[in-house]
């Protein structure tokens, strides 16, 4: 009997391994049968041994603080540069009910799609922004961002402009320098994956994205990989 655990927006679902099966095979397959799969976890000491599969995006370098708790588990996505780069940004909307939406929630690898693990920022022009910086230049060709997983988000991911640069620059003026990678205008839904991919790969030690414009609501975002 399978275990489907809906909360929320994040996905569990728990399927008994067939005697004899190998483990870490037979997750995997079960993986690559949902499109909303981006993890999966062989539970080796269970009686019979169990796979439980998650659309939660836990990057290749994530690292758990927490031993005590670790399961093994591996993922479809891709090993990216955004997890563990330097990020700077517009303020952050600190209003009693944004407090956690910070910028380190978009470096640090995990994404559950739990509000508070987004990025907002304030309304102005000079806050709709945030830079990675991989303080060395590296290759990629894929952008990935995240919207809210809020009904509304289609006011908050909207005219996004990602630029890729190697310049250092005092954003957020000056970003014209950098070269447009590419251009979501909206409008979103919630926990829209937006994947930008250049033909051809592009050397950069920056990745700069901005809400280019709509005066009335800030930049929020949930989610973004570099590869």
């Amino acid at each position: 009997m399978n275990i489907a655990v809906d909360t929320g927006y994040l996905l569990w679902e728990s399927h008994p391994l067939p005697s004899g099966g190998d483990a870490d095979l037979y997750c995997s397959k079960i993986c690559t049968q949902f499109e909303w799969c981006n993890l999966w976890c062989p539970h080796p000491f269970t009686i019979p041994t169990h796979c439980s599969i998650s659309n939660l995006f836990i990057m290749p370098t994530f690292m758990e603080t927490d031993s005590t708790t670790t399961l093994t588990c591996y993922t479809g996505r891709h090993k990216d540069l955004a997890t563990n780069a330097k990020i700077r940004a517009g303020e952050q909307n600190i209003n009693p009910f944004m407090f956690m939406m910070k910028k380190e929630n978009l470096i640090d690898g995990i994404y559950n799609y739990d509000i508070n693990e987004c990025f907002a920022t304030k309304v102005s022009d000079n806050h709709r922004w945030f830079v990675l910086d991989f303080n060395q230049t590296v290759t990629f060709s894929h952008v990935i961002l995240v919207a809210l997983p809020r009904n509304n988000s289609y006011k908050f991911f909207n005219a996004i402009e990602v630029r890729v640069g190697n310049k250092e620059l005092s954003f957020p003026t000056g970003y014209e320098e950098y070269d447009l990678f590419g251009v979501f205008p909206g409008s979103s839904y919630p926990n829209q994956v937006v994947g930008m991919q250049s033909p051809t790969p592009v050397s950069a030690q920056f990745v700069f994205v901005q809400k280019a414009s709509d005066e009335n609501y800030g930049l929020r975002i949930c989610h973004i990989e570099v590869y």
